[in-house]
């Protein structure tokens, strides 16, 4: 007797294994299908090796290389990826000594920082850098090891004022370009050995260490205020000499202003005795009359003095008997000369 449930169930499994064999074959081809293909992308370059050598070098940047290409599946042939972008590596702060050209020993220590940038220029120089250093963090720690050692070299040989200069600005500048020169002509080699061009490297920061940087600002503040106690004295100085210079002037001109007034005064009391002399020979009397008034006048002119004195001394004698203006000659003014026929005057 037949079985045929024995004979349908293996019927079953046979196409259930065919099933599962087609479509482990179909995965398969399409693996190696998408294997055999790979796109270059604008801003790569894509490095084909085969059995592990590099065979052909692909440059996004050429129309004609980029877009979608066949390859061999992999483990044939196998891809990579190399960026043809620019690369900015900032450098850390480098603590680095100048020179004390007087004494011949190292100076100061300041912190600079830096930048410098780079890409890989072609599709050799991608080949190259494949072979070489393979990974871009490996390229910075070369930089990085490179640029320190030679910065610590011309940072070694230059003095502080090289650097930090405010007295020349045009000095500053200039030593910087000589740095990034010297950087340039140093880093021009890595071309060649790993295959990336250095375009620019530049000096971002020249300043001291964040260590004595306080000890610094308070030195600048000592140093500051120095100069404005000199600018005081100075100052000072100065004001105290305008002061004994305008004194002098000043007693240069009150001496001439009292030699002047001592002679007017002179010239006015000659004048003076001139006219009291006249007046005396007008009428010598009545001058003496005067005089006597004004002695009159001093002595009984103050109200806290009391005088007992007699009638018969002569100090009384003019208001006992006053002068007779008719004895005196004329033009006396206490007694007026008549006027003439001619001098009268009208009604």
């Amino acid at each position: 007797m037949v079985d045929w449930n024995h004979d349908r169930e293996t019927h079953l499994g046979k196409r259930e294994m065919k099933t599962i064999v087609g479509f482990i074959t179909g995965c398969i081809v399409l693996l190696l299908a998408y294997s055999s293909l790979h796109v270059v992308d604008f801003t790569d370059f894509v490095i084909v090796s085969r059995f592990g050598r590099h065979d052909r070098v692909f440059d996004g940047s050429v129309s004609s290389e980029a877009g979608l290409h066949g390859k061999y599946p992999w483990p044939i042939e196998t891809i990579r990826t190399v960026p043809r972008k620019l690369f900015v590596l900032e450098m850390p702060p480098a603590e680095l000594l100048t020179r004390d050209p007087q004494k011949n020993t190292i100076d100061r220590t300041l912190t600079i920082d830096s930048f410098v940038a780079w890409n890989i220029p072609d599709g050799v120089a991608a080949e190259r850098f494949a072979r070489r250093v393979g990974v871009l963090e490996e390229v910075r720690q070369i930089l990085m090891q490179r640029i320190a050692s030679e910065m610590g070299s011309i940072i070694g040989g230059m003095e502080l004022k090289d650097l930090l200069d405010s007295e020349d600005a045009k000095k500053v500048p200039a030593k910087r370009e000589k740095i990034r020169a010297h950087i340039m002509e140093k880093l021009a080699p890595f071309n060649e050995e790993f295959g990336i061009k250095i375009l620019d490297y530049q000096v971002r920061r020249v300043g001291y260490p964040s260590a004595v940087r306080q000890a610094i600002y308070d030195r600048i503040i000592s140093e500051r205020e120095k100069k404005a106690a000199e600018y005081l004295s100075e100052g000072e100085q100065e004001a105290a000499k305008i002061r004994s210079d305008g004194e002098k002037i000043a007693s240069e001109i009150r001496s001439g202003a009292d030699a002047e007034s001592i002679r007017i005064r002179a010239q006015a009391e000659a004048e003076a005795d001139r006219l009291r002399n006249q007046a005396f020979k007008v009428d010598p009397e009545f001058y003496a009359f005067l005089r006597k008034l004004e002695e009159y006048g001093k002595i009984l002119g103050d109200n806290k003095t009391t005088l007992f004195l007699s009638t018969k001394r002569d100090l009384f004698d003019l208001l006992l008997t006053p002068p007779n203006p008719g004895k005196t000659g004329v033009n006396n003014p206490m007694n007026p000369v008549a006027p003439g026929p001619k001098e009268r005057v009208q009604p």
